[in-house]
């Protein structure tokens, strides 16, 4: 799996936005027409997306597994709620896919992704394929983060669970620590210019 520049889908963009637009994914719209904030969504999916991570998963697949991604974050009931799911994926009319999927979603947040893949990692689970979108929301950036993963049993999906909910909380500790050692810097930065410019009047 390349986690860098991934290639484009072999599926052109236009074609999968045209598929979702003429099928059942309510979340994404009403009457077929994508949100802004859906269509950013759907473009940053198809981004990420590289067939070689995606064998055995076809367009209308992906379609789906977007669109339970996206409905999952509309679901929240809170702004600022995080929400993790560990589960089969399905694809087109419920079709079981060689795959398990992590889904991540909330405000995104320094080290969010990297503290994640190192909980995937040790816990012995085999990512496949990565997605990040991040969208505009009312109170700053919505993260939406899907791992496809080689099956899990039921076990090891709800260690998985709990072991990504921990490292969560580690995350939303050091985003703390990191904002105020920032506000720190930048007020020491500032005391140091204006003592600079003192000197020089």
């Amino acid at each position: 799996m390349d986690t860098g520049a991934l290639a484009h889908f072999a599926y052109p963009l236009e074609e999968l936005l045209k598929l979702v637009r003429s099928g059942a994914f309510p979340a994404f719209g009403a009457g077929g027409a994508l949100t802004p904030e859906a269509e950013s969504f759907l473009r940053q999916m198809h981004e990420d997306a590289d067939p070689e991570d995606l064998q055995g998963v076809a367009p209308a697949d992906l379609a789906v597994l977007a669109h339970d991604l996206w409905a999952l974050g509309q679901a929240r009931r809170d702004v600022a709620e995080r929400v993790v799911r560990v589960r089969r994926a399905a694809g087109e009319g419920g079709r079981a896919l060689p795959r398990d999927v992590l889904e991540v979603v909330g405000p995104d947040l320094q080290f969010l992704v990297a503290s994640i893949m190192a909980e995937v990692a040790a816990q012995g689970a085999a990512a496949l394929a990565i997605f990040h979108p991040i969208v505009a929301a009312p109170t700053g950036k919505l993260s939406l983060i899907q791992i496809h993963l080689e099956p899990l049993t039921p076990a090891r999906a709800g260690a998985l669970d709990q072991g990504v909910r921990d490292t969560l909380a580690d995350v939303v500790l050091a985003n703390t620590d990191f904002a105020a050692m920032r506000a720190s810097f930048e007020a020491v930065e500032a005391i140091a210019y204006a003592k600079a410019n003192d000197h020089y009047l």
